[in-house]
C-alpha cells in the first residue's frame, strides 16, 4: 500500500512538474500599449534604454523591459513624455525621407519599413540572455561601455551609419553577429521584435513617427512547449480518473 501511495505521489509530481515548466509570462507590451522610457547604463544617444507600460498591457507580466534604439535619425524623449505602440513587429516603421531605412536587398522592405537583421536580433538575444557577462567573449568593459558597443553595432547593421565611428568594441559585437548568421549558429529574428512607436502631434494624437525600439518576447511558447503542456494535462487527467474509479471500486 505504501509503495502504491508513494507511486501515485510521484506521478503526481511528475505532472505538476510539466504543467509548471511550461509556464510563460503573459505578453506585455502589445499594439495600442502607452509606455515611456528612461535611461538605462549607457553612453552617448543610445541605449540600453528602460521601457516601462503605461496602460493597456496585455496580462501581468512584469511592466518594464530594456530596449535599444534602432533609427538614429528619429527621437525618442526619455522621462514623462509617452508613446504608442501601433504594432509589435519584425520590421522598423519610419518617417518618410528618414535616413538609413535601407540595409541591403532585405525581403519585404518598402519606403517606410525596413526589416531588422538577423545579426542586431542575435546580438540583442545576447545582451537579454546574459547582459554579456562572460568577459572572456564580450570584453572587460564596465555595463556602460559594452551596452552603449551594442548600440553602435545595432545601428551600423541597421545601416545608421550617421551616428559616427564605432569603437573597437562594437566592431568586435558586429563582427560576432556576422559570424553567428553567416555559420548557420543563427538564423531569423528568433523572438525579438520591433516596437513601432508613435509620439502626440499637435491635437494629441499618436500619429508621429518615434524612435522605435528592440524589444524581447517572451510569451509566445514553442511547440515543444505547448506539447508539454498537454502531456501534463493528460497525465494529470489519467490520475484523476484512476483515482476515483479506485474509489469508486472500494
Amino acid at each position: 500500500m505504501r509503495n502504491k501511495k508513494m507511486g501515485i505521489l510521484l506521478q503526481t509530481a511528475v505532472a505538476a512538474a510539466l504543467l509548471v515548466g511550461t509556464q510563460w509570462a503573459a505578453a506585455t507590451v502589445v499594439s495600442g500599449t502607452i509606455v515611456k522610457f528612461t535611461d538605462g547604463v549607457g553612453n552617448g544617444n543610445g541605449g540600453a534604454f528602460v521601457g516601462s507600460v503605461v496602460s493597456g498591457a496585455s496580462g501581468n507580466s512584469n511592466n518594464t523591459f530594456e530596449s535599444f534604439c534602432l533609427e538614429y535619425n528619429e527621437n525618442i524623449n526619455l522621462g514623462s513624455t509617452t508613446y504608442q505602440v501601433g504594432g509589435v513587429t519584425s520590421h522598423t516603421v519610419n518617417r518618410p525621407g528618414a535616413y538609413g531605412i535601407y540595409n541591403g536587398n532585405e525581403a519585404g522592405h518598402t519606403s517606410t519599413q525596413d526589416p531588422i537583421s538577423a545579426g542586431t536580433a542575435w546580438l540583442f538575444t545576447q545582451f537579454f540572455t546574459s547582459h554579456l557577462s562572460n568577459t572572456a567573449v564580450w570584453g572587460n568593459g564596465n555595463q556602460a561601455t559594452k551596452n552603449t558597443a551594442v548600440q553602435q553595432a545595432i545601428w551600423s547593421m541597421e545601416g545608421e551609419t550617421n551616428f559616427g565611428s564605432m569603437s573597437s568594441l562594437a566592431t568586435s559585437y558586429k563582427n560576432m553577429a556576422n559570424a553567428a548568421v553567416n555559420s548557420g549558429t543563427w538564423n531569423g529574428i528568433g523572438n525579438v521584435r520591433v516596437l513601432n512607436l508613435y509620439s502626440k502631434d499637435n491635437h494629441g494624437q499618436y500619429t508621429v513617427n518615434a524612435q522605435d525600439q528592440l524589444y524581447m518576447v517572451t510569451s509566445v511558447p514553442e511547440p515543444e512547449t505547448y506539447a508539454m503542456m498537454l502531456a501534463g494535462l493528460v497525465l494529470v487527467g489519467a490520475i484523476t480518473r484512476r483515482r476515483r474509479n479506485k474509489a469508486a471500486a472500494a
